[in-house]
Parts: structure tokens; sequence; C-alpha cells
């Protein structure tokens, strides 16, 4: 059996700690079975510890990383980049949160190249455990598979939402060599989602947790790919107190629990470039801030605090767009069954008492009356609910993909200024995804650009 992905993680990353890799290092890797004994790996002690590896390698990926470049993980790379955070002190995430491409130099690191590769490198960990436990673990481990199912899948997701359409999604088989993939159309993408939560949903078996999780999953790529019909029927199992996260330790904190508590971290925005969502700067109790010289999150407080993946509140959410999209009056109602149990605004205490959702201090919303007005409400309700999790740049991309909405409408434009002593007197430029890094189209044998820039 030949590994050949990231000389020694595999499962050396489960047994021994994490380290980080180039998603682009696939050839000419040591197999694990010359670090470590064969029936060590080949085993389905080994799966497991694949399995292991492939969560550990995701929870880099998606909302961990370098303690001092936060800008590693998706969380915090796709909310610069969209209008959640931005850069103060020292940060280098400057040209990520302009929008502004820079290109490959011996001086000048691409923004998301590090969270391009830590994607790519979580969703090979989780195809080469998911193989593992096809090859070596019995019946009782296969919740287990449609676990990393679940974690691929969102990967791609990632990937979708924040890059360029022309992203490969390379195979590596656990004893061959690897299958170089084309570069995928953002569309492409999201229906690879799609198989994959299907196919985690029909291994799930009793495993309730991974099912929901697979089903909130689903209708995040059927909302990418404006299939709105099929949403009530994804989420109908779906409870609102249901949460999927991730798992935090000392060893692996949350990236959240350190920003704005370190030189160079990142601020929360308030109307950022005109059309940003005032985050910062109505006190919505959503979004917990700390004191300081610049409002910085108190969401995620301690080394341990975990970051919600999917919920039964996203479920809520995409049904009440999907209702709004087909004219459904119950949208308003969705929308306000999370906010609180009041049905009258005018009888309403202070603070409102919480809605299902689980947040008081909301009182019930009123029809805007408009078209515009409701769609943008529904998105605003997402932006806030959602907060630092990882959704806000997929939200933006699909208001111009799916409903044609103009850029200079959507994300942050005009002069761009930050918190950070490096202050940049220019515009925000007009990036609306992050291209492919040179660590990609350098070493890809066919991938050398994006398909396109467009949304």
């Amino acid at each position: 059996m030949r590994f050949r992905i990231c000389a020694g993680w595999v499962p050396l990353f489960a047994l021994f700690g994490v380290s980080a890799c180039s998603p682009n290092d696939l050839v000419g890797a040591k197999p694990p079975y010359e670090v470590l004994e064969r029936d060590r790996v080949e085993s389905e002690a080994g799966a497991v510890a694949m399995y292991d590896g492939a969560i550990s390698y995701f929870t880099q990926a998606f909302h961990a990383g370098n303690r001092y470049l936060p800008v590693d993980n998706y969380v915090v790379a796709s909310g610069i980049f969209a209008d959640e955070f931005q850069p103060y002190g020292t940060f280098s995430g400057l040209d990520l949160d302009a929008r502004r491409y820079v290109p490959a130099s011996p001086y000048a690191v691409q923004p998301g190249k590090t969270v391009y590769e830590n994607l790519q490198s979580a969703r090979v960990a989780a195809m080469l455990a998911r193989q593992a436990l096809v090859r070596y673990g019995r019946e009782p481990l296969t919740p287990l598979r449609a676990h990393v199912m679940v974690l691929e899948a969102y990967t791609v997701l990632h990937l979708a939402e924040l890059f360029c359409s022309g992203v490969p999604l390379t195979e590596v088989p656990l004893d061959d060599d690897p299958v170089f993939s084309a570069g995928l159309t953002t569309a492409q993408l999201n229906e690879r989602a799609l198989v994959l939560f299907d196919s985690a949903l029909a291994l799930a078996g009793d495993s309730l947790r991974f099912a929901l999780a697979a089903r909130v999953g689903k209708a995040r790529a059927l909302l990418n790919l404006g299939r709105f019909d099929d949403i009530a029927t994804t989420l109908a199992a779906v409870p609102t107190t249901f949460q999927f996260a991730t798992e935090h330790s000392a060893t692996i904190p949350s990236m959240m629990n350190v920003l704005g508590s370190v030189p160079g971290a990142v601020s929360v925005s308030s109307g950022e470039g005109g059309n940003g969502q005032p985050f910062s700067g109505i006190g919505d109790p959503r979004v917990p801030l700390a004191a300081g010289f610049v409002p910085t999150q108190a969401l995620y407080t301690s080394a341990a605090s975990a970051t919600v993946l999917a919920s039964g509140i996203e479920a809520r959410l995409a049904e009440a767009e999907a209702q709004l999209r087909a004219g459904d009056a119950s949208w308003l109602t969705t929308l306000n069954a999370l906010r609180t149990s009041c049905t009258d605004a005018m009888t309403c205490p202070a603070p409102a008492p919480a809605g299902s959702g689980g947040t008081a201090g909301l009182p019930p919303l009123a029809d805007p009356g408009s078209a515009a007005g409701r769609l943008n409400l529904v998105y605003s309700e997402r932006a806030f609910w959602l907060f630092a999790t990882g959704h806000r740049q997929g939200d933006l991309r699909r208001l111009l993909r799916v409903y044609g909405r103009d850029q200079a409408t959507v994300y942050p434009t005009g002069l761009y200024t930050s918190y950070s002593p490096i202050l940049v007197d220019a515009n925000y430029g007009d990036q609306v995804v992050l291209q492919l890094p040179t660590s990609e189209t350098q070493r890809h044998p066919t991938v050398k650009a994006c398909l396109n820039l467009g949304a």
C-alpha cells in the first residue's frame, strides 16, 4: 500500500500530532509503513488513526491554524474577505481585506494561499481515511465513514465558496498514484459536495448527528446551486436545537479565541465599505463583543471553544430563503420564530424573550414590503445568526450568482481603510473570489489558472 501525500502524516499525524503540509506534495512522499510497522498502518487501528487525523486536519483548516497568522483558517480568511472582520495592528491580511490580487513574487504572499492548501490537505486526509475505513474497518465503523464524508464535503463547499471557478479535486487512492483532476466549475464543486453529503446520509445509519450534519450541508450546496425546491424535504428532519461543531483542546485551540488578544489580530467590522453589515455597530446580542480599543469578538472565549459547522438555526434560515424564493409568506414567520416567542412587536416586552434560536433581545421583524427589502432582511438575519462560522462569503457570492445583484451593492466598496497603521490609500479591489495559488498552478500538470473570476 502506498500513500503519496504529506510524508509521514498518515497515520503519523494522528499518533504523534498534526503538522501542516502542502496538498501538492503528492509525489515522492514516504509511505507510512516505511516509518511505522506495516501492521500499524494496514489495520483497523490504522484506519481509525487516519480517521482521527482527518478530524484534526479539518479542524486546522476550518477554524484553527497558526496562532499569530489567523488568516490560515477558513472562518477568519473568508470573514476578512467578506465584511465580518478587518485587520488591525500589524496583521498581514490587508490585501485579503481589500480584495486585491497580489501577483506571485518572492516577496508577496498571495491572499488565501495557506487556507487553500489547508483545505485541500483536509480534503485528502478525509478521502484517505474513508478509503482506509472501507478496507480495514468492520461494519460498526461505518458511521465513521459518514463522518469523514461530511468533512470532505465541507472542504469542497469551502473551496467552492471562497475560491474561483477552476479548483481541481485530485483523487488520492490508498495504494496508487494520484489521479489529477481538471479544474471544476463552481457548480461542479457544489454538485460534488452534494454527492458526498448524499453518500454520508446513506452510511450514517443510527448516527443521527452525522446524518443531520449531512442534511444541513446538502441544503447549503442546494442554495448555492439555486435549487430551492429541494430545501424543505432535505431539512424537514433537522430540529432547530441541532448543532454540529468542531472540537478543540489546549493543543489545537480554536483560532477565534485569540483574535483580538495578540498583536496583529482582527476586529469585528461595522458597515465595512458602505455595504457591509453593522456587525459591531448595533449591539446585536448574536455578535458579542469584548471591551477594548477596537471591537473584537467575544463569541469564542477559551482554548476549548468549539465552532458550529452546521446547525438547526442554519436549517431554518435556509427554509426561510427557500420560502421567500417561492413566494410563500411564511418566510417571515420562520425568521421570527428563531428570534422570539413574541408575535406582536407592540406588546413584546423589552428585552424580547428568546425564540427557538435561543438568544433573548430580538423583537419580531416587520415585512419591509418590497422584494429587495425582503431578500435584504433574510440575508441580514443569516449574517447575524451565522456570524463567525464561515458562511458570509458564500452568502455574498450567492447574492451575485443566484439573485443577479451587482457587486458594487453587495461587497465593501469605495476607499479602503482599516485599523492597521499600514494604511493603504486605495480603493477596494473588485475580486469576489480568491485566485488559485501558485503552489497549485505551478505544480499541477494541467490546471494553470482560474476558469473565471466571477461569482
